[in-house]
């Protein structure tokens, strides 16, 4: 299903509320998407020396901040806004059942090459009191951009919506302002699965800032001197709901009436090569959902995990 969404502070699409909220959000992440499209050179030479400069004349406008946070929040916040503005403004609303049956996989058997794109940049709704967290913020929800730009590795950039981000008209006067939490996937290899493709991505970024770190003094110097500060490096939206078939059927409907810890045992979701077609010779990725097994044999067995 589709439908046609008019943004607003009290959305429950964070996208929306992130339109509503920030005046300047289209006309930045528009002018970013013209320099990020032609290439790293001149897109980081558009992040650099003018990207903050637009993003403190916008905050300026709203009001004094309380600290640099709200800008260097909106520094990334502007790029995620102009991916996903750039491809189609398209939000994917998971139904809570399907959602709870992913929490409940094995995400090491998931290979990269199961991950579909069905766009440049997404935004997936996974809703709320769904259990997923990062620390102690509930997550409604992620943005999702693919890069493909010459010279670089494709990538896949996951940035994190906690419950309720971007409904604060007042948000600049946050001293941390309203950041995301993100993480990138390396995929020149669509053959590993995403925990080995984010350890690999990950060891690359360290690696990559060790050398950036050797600059950062001077760079915060000249920051320092040029800013006054340290800066440390409506339309038509397109929804479509996901999960609702699986919901309505009786995997989906078993899993959501027993739960996790009522049944003999729990069959944990995975993903696995399912043979098809003719002789069964092709293969594809299929998702096996969390099943409960033997129901009603007795008590759940208890599940004991070494970290």
């Amino acid at each position: 299903m589709s439908y046609r969404m008019t943004t607003s502070a009290s959305s429950r699409y964070a996208p929306l509320r992130y339109e509503a909220t920030r005046p300047f959000a289209l006309r930045l992440g528009t002018r970013f998407m013209l320099h990020a499209r032609q290439g790293v050179k001149e897109r980081l030479r558009f992040l650099q020396r003018d990207l903050l400069p637009d993003i403190r004349r916008e905050l300026n406008q709203l009001g004094t901040q309380r600290g640099p946070g709200p800008g260097q929040a909106e520094i990334s916040n502007t790029q995620v806004f102009g991916y996903y503005h750039g491809a189609g403004k398209i939000i994917f609303d998971f139904h809570k059942s399907l959602t709870s049956a992913l929490l409940e996989t094995d995400v090491e058997s998931i290979p990269l090459s199961a991950i579909p794109a069905p766009a440049d940049s997404v935004y997936l709704h996974f809703g709320a009191g769904t259990g997923l967290a990062l620390e102690d913020d509930a997550i409604e929800g992620a943005f999702v951009t693919w890069t493909r730009y010459a010279g670089e590795e494709p990538r896949m950039i996951v940035d994190f919506v906690s419950a309720g981000q971007f409904a604060d008209p007042y948000f600049w006067l946050r001293e941390e302002g309203e950041p995301m939490t993100g993480c990138s996937i390396v995929l020149s290899d669509l053959s590993r699965g995403v925990i080995q493709a984010l350890e690999a991505s990950t060891a690359e970024i360290i690696e990559r800032n060790r050398e950036v770190l050797a600059n950062l003094k001077e760079t915060e110097r000249q920051l320092a001197e040029q800013y006054g500060e340290v800066v440390s490096i409506p339309s038509p939206i397109k929804v479509k709901f996901i999960g609702h078939q699986f919901a309505s059927s009786t995997q989906g409907q078993e899993f959501e009436q027993t739960g996790r810890t009522v049944a003999t045992h729990f069959r944990r979701g995975h993903f696995r090569n399912q043979p098809y077609g003719p002789e069964r010779s092709m293969r594809k990725v299929i998702f096996i959902p969390p099943v409960i097994v033997n129901p009603g044999q007795g008590d759940a067995p208890g599940r004991i995990y070494e970290v």
